[in-house]
């Protein structure tokens, strides 16, 4: 008896946790849209770290990058992409995140990494809306 007793309390603070980041992450979500980019960064940080689940995690990390832009931290935001990307790889990333890092990279003034991330991005979605914006910069 005690055994399940202490499952359904694991379970209950699980399933709390994750109802938790959830709602951290509609905050993070909503403080973004209104470009509130320092706020929306320390809510992103925090799923970043206790999200629900990997994609969650990742999601949340990819935005906190995009508020780090956003508030001219260009080194920080292309370490962070460029750590997903090398997590994920160019083939299961995101458009947006492999446009994003060539973005990041050339706020910081490194062309050469800029033209790799923008030349990935262009050779697999060259039909994406943000590709006209990438060959600008080829």
């Amino acid at each position: 008896m005690q055994t399940g007793r202490l499952f359904a309390a694991l379970l209950f603070s699980f399933a709390a946790t994750h109802a938790a980041a959830d709602a951290t992450f509609e905050t993070a979500s909503a403080l973004y849209e209104a470009g509130r980019f320092q706020k929306a960064l320390q809510a992103f940080e925090e799923v970043a770290h206790a999200g629900d689940g990997d994609d969650q995690r990742t999601t949340a990390r990819f935005y906190a990058a995009q508020c780090r832009i956003q508030l001219g931290d260009y080194a920080t935001a292309g370490s962070e992409l460029e750590r997903l990307l090398a997590e994920l790889g160019p083939d299961d990333a995101t458009p947006a995140l492999l446009f994003r890092a060539g973005e990041a990279a050339l706020l910081q003034g490194d062309a050469e990494r800029a033209r790799r991330r923008l030349s990935d991005f262009v050779d697999l979605h060259a039909g994406h809306a943000y590709a006209p914006y990438a060959w600008k910069y080829l």
